[in-house]
């Protein structure tokens, strides 16, 4: 009986810190959500200014894999060996280096007091580009996996999940 009288007095005592503490998190990450969606969302709009980079990286990659490398910058195609694909804005890599760069931010935000700054700024384009240079190399491993393995599996779960892995490999990797 005494010590659930304890329990009682103690989560009546800090019911309203806890609330505080849920809430704002609550928030916070309604906000960051809804941030990241955004950004997700108009992301591909950088598309056409970053496609040709995107592109000449891929098939630099592709030819140092050897191999007959073809890329057509105005189709956005690259292939090799007989395999090409298209690459399309929402499959460019821009949304990963854009949700990269709000989760980066967060990091920053959340963790200022203990970061050194302005140091830790450089974590944003560091971040930034390490996306956009793993975006290059999964477009040159989805291309040569549709060439030598197989065009279903390329296309099938290695095109999404490659990108996902890779997100969360620079983003984790990036904040620790």
């Amino acid at each position: 009986l005494t010590a659930g009288s304890l329990v009682g007095f103690v989560a009546r005592r800090e019911a309203g810190r806890v609330t505080r503490i849920l809430v704002r998190g609550t928030i916070a990450g309604l906000a960051l959500g809804t941030l990241a969606w955004y950004v997700a969302m108009n992301a591909p709009r950088l598309w056409p200014r970053l496609a040709g980079v995107t592109l000449r990286a891929t098939a630099a990659l592709l030819r140092m894999a050897g191999g007959n490398v073809v890329a057509d910058g105005p189709g956005h195609i690259v292939g090799s060996d007989g395999f090409s694909v298209e690459i399309a804005p929402f499959c460019s890599g821009v949304e990963g280096m854009a949700l990269v760069a709000v989760f980066v931010t967060a990091y920053l935000l959340r963790f200022r007091r203990e970061l050194v700054f302005p140091r830790a700024l450089v974590l944003l384009p560091l971040s930034v580009a390490i996306a956009f240079a793993a975006n290059a190399l999964r477009i040159a491993v989805l291309v040569l996996v549709g060439a030598h393995v197989s065009p279903d599996v390329a296309l099938g779960g290695f095109h999404s999940k490659a990108g996902w892995f890779l997100f969360c490999a620079i983003a984790l990797s990036v904040v620790g």
